[in-house]
């Protein structure tokens, strides 16, 4: 089953920084991503714990895009465009 977990990828969508710290702790950056499919109450909300998440900058950027880019094989926007 160890090989699995390997492939285990979470998502941000949370509505307190425990489950973030959790994940983070038992995962590591490089298993999370920015995630907003529940924004109803509080849109900035997933992006606000991230920015409270104990990690290093480079970590954060992760998070919010570098592991989507990594997984969905995209090319990052050039600097000044989103």
């Amino acid at each position: 089953m160890g090989e699995y977990l390997d492939r285990l990828y979470v998502d941000t969508v949370g509505y307190g920084p425990a489950p973030m710290e959790y994940c983070y702790a038992q995962l590591g950056a490089d298993r999370m991503l920015f995630g907003t499919d529940h924004p109803y109450a509080t849109p900035s909300l997933p992006h606000d714990l991230i920015e409270r998440l104990a990690c290093t900058q480079a970590e954060r950027e992760q998070i919010l895009a570098g592991n989507a880019q990594r997984l969905l094989r995209l090319e990052a926007a050039p600097a000044g465009r989103a």
